[in-house]
């Protein structure tokens, strides 16, 4: 009973304070503020006050995925977020990514991610130099 009267006034947007306040004095539960704690936790539900606009993490994403950001989880855009100070939580940057960038998202899932694309056309060579000392040298080089 108790823990869905918490979900009810977190979703309300009330803080853990005033939930203990609330569910001592209108409906007689006496609970500390680590149960709450708890079943937030169990719940799957967070306070997060202050978040960034989601217009503003979906462009920041656009960004990301622009560069390297597109062979990366919502675990290490959620990380990225945060470091450069976007508030918001790891569900909506799934969410997000899914809109965002559903073929990578798919292909992360299948553990096939789209390989470097490049743009300067780049050419790489090796050589194999163990045969150097007889007289012979191979070098390869593709682009």
């Amino acid at each position: 009973m108790a823990s869905d009267l918490v979900e009810k006034y977190i979703r309300d947007g009330f803080t853990t304070n005033e939930i203990l306040d609330l569910l001592e004095n209108s409906h007689g539960f006496k609970v500390s503020k680590r149960t709450i704690e708890r079943i937030l936790c169990k719940k799957h539900l967070w306070q997060c006050k202050n978040k960034t606009d989601v217009a503003e993490v979906a462009t920041f994403i656009e960004q990301q995925l622009g560069t390297l950001g597109q062979y990366h989880d919502y675990r290490w855009m959620h990380q990225k977020c945060w470091g450069n100070g976007i508030v918001t939580d790891r569900e909506a940057v799934r969410l997000l990514l899914r809109i965002l960038d559903d073929e990578g998202v798919n292909l992360r899932a299948r553990n096939r991610l789209r390989r470097h694309v490049y743009h300067n056309y780049a050419w790489h060579i090796d050589g194999y130099d163990k045969i150097k000392p007889f007289g012979i040298a191979i070098s390869g080089c593709y682009g």
